[in-house]
């Protein structure tokens, strides 16, 4: 069923229906019907239009594909151990352990993933624009160019299984090149009527600025494809030439959108798009946490605690915000490219995490097969893959509270000031960085999930405002 807009109804629900329901969630917004601090810990529910069904596919294959990733990291883990017969000694006719890059496997992860950021990253702002364009009705055409995504990203993902770095740098800017075709041709084809002619024009003005910093990334890394032959090494340097670039580049387009007089931050693309696609997104990478609690046979104890860290990083993400407050999005265009950049580490910590709990469980189950000399080596090591990948989780997310902002005074104001917030998430993060070193490995994961779990409780409360606990 479809509304006269062209927006897809839920079965039974008529346009009377959908227009009651967006007045009940902008009086719920505005601190209107909340009774208790249950409330605070409800989600909006999502309309169907807001980002496809096709959409939600084609982000599987990248969470997916950043999990394999972090499986190698698994892997490497198990690689370094040495050999043992089913007596639990050590099996002197074992064949050695398989020589690797174990120094630089952090290294390549998180070059990997940025590539696998930036693929996604620039096929979402082409949706986006298909969206808008299409109103919210995708044709067969967009169909196409998300599943070419999809395509990319599994053979990107199969080169790095391969360790065929130069093959998945290829095929990432063979997929840059058609992303920035497409998204010239999509934004061309026409201004629709329900398109005002200024935000046609500025689509139209970004298409060219984004087709010269897609044309200077792309050439950057041909020319070191030449003057770096070997694989590891091209890598490196393509993946350094990458973050820099997405970092410099568009804060620079950023702060020139800025800087026009009269620019609107809504005259571009649709920012709840935005903002519900990174949402959703996380709330997939989040997953990755409930799956680390159920991976590995071992301790019941230690997949509680991997599922009470993926409770706690989910409050502190999703629901501990402030009602009525301006996100990132609607800022500024610096704080919205900001905000977007700061979900490359936040994807590269979720995974981590994930990889620190199932080590600790691998180590867990090793010690009680057979004693080790290095076995409290081990769990040290994995005591601070742990420590890092949560402190980076939680510093990750006291920045990206520092890039929204509160309700002005007149309106109600939450328990817990923002700056108090921000704080609070960069202590918890630089404690849980510093653990590893003062406490026992054995105990150390049942202080990241209760530290965890407990600062996203804090964090929900904190959010309240007046108006929510009248």
């Amino acid at each position: 069923m479809a509304s006269e807009t062209g927006r897809l109804l839920p079965p039974g629900q008529t346009g009377e229906q959908r227009e009651d329901r967006a007045e009940q969630r902008t009086s719920r917004r505005a601190g209107v019907g909340r009774a208790s601090i249950f409330e605070a810990l409800r989600l909006e529910a999502h309309e169907s239009a807001e980002v496809s069904n096709v959409e939600l596919f084609s982000d599987l294959a990248v969470v997916v594909a950043i999990h394999v990733l972090s499986d190698t990291i698994v892997e490497e883990g198990r690689i370094e151990d040495a050999s043992y017969s089913v007596t639990g000694e050590i099996d002197q006719f074992s064949e050695p352990p398989v020589e690797t890059h174990q120094k630089w496997v952090w290294l390549w992860f998180f070059l990997r993933v940025e590539f696998l950021f930036t693929t996604w990253h620039a096929y979402m702002y082409l949706t986006n624009l298909c969206n808008s364009y299409s109103n919210n009705a995708m044709g067969v055409r967009h169909y196409g160019v998300i599943f070419g995504m999809m395509i990319l990203t599994v053979l990107f993902i199969k080169a790095c299984q391969n360790d065929d770095n130069r093959t998945s740098v290829i095929i990432f800017v063979v997929g840059h090149i058609a992303n920035a075709i497409i998204f010239a041709a999509e934004a061309r084809i026409g201004r629709p009527t329900w398109i005002d002619p200024d935000r046609y024009n500025n689509i139209l003005h970004l298409s060219r600025l984004m087709n010269a910093i897609y044309t200077l990334e792309i050439i950057g890394l041909l020319v070191a494809l030449v003057f770096f032959p070997e694989d590891d090494t091209y890598l490196l340097w393509g993946g350094l030439w990458m973050a820099i670039t997405q970092v410099a580049l568009r804060s620079f387009l950023a702060r020139y959108y800025d800087s026009r007089p009269n620019y609107d931050t809504e005259k571009l693309f649709d920012k709840e798009h935005l903002h519900e696609r990174f949402g959703l997104i996380t709330l997939i990478f989040l997953g990755e946490l409930c799956f680390a609690a159920a991976t590995e046979a071992g301790e019941y104890l230690i997949s509680l605690c991997a599922l009470a860290t993926g409770m706690g990083a989910f409050l502190n993400y999703f629901a501990a915000r402030v009602d009525a407050r301006t996100e990132a999005w609607h800022q500024s265009a610096e704080s919205s490219v900001c905000a977007q950049q700061l979900h490359v580490p936040l994807f590269c910590a979720i995974p981590s995490i994930s990889v620190g709990f199932v080590q600790m469980m691998q180590a867990e189950e090793r010690e009680g097969s057979h004693e080790t000399d290095d076995a409290e080596t081990n769990k040290m090591r994995t005591g601070v893959i742990l420590g890092l990948a949560s402190g980076a989780f939680h510093v990750l997310m006291g920045f990206l509270e520092l890039l929204t902002s509160d309700p002005s005074e007149h309106m109600a104001t939450p328990n817990m000031k923002q700056g108090v917030r921000v704080a609070l998430n960069h202590f918890v993060g630089a404690l849980l960085m510093a653990s590893p070193f003062i406490m026992p490995p054995s105990s150390f994961a049942i202080f990241v999930s209760g530290l965890t779990l407990l600062t996203g409780l804090v964090q929900v409360i904190a959010t309240r405002t007046q108006s929510d606990q009248g």
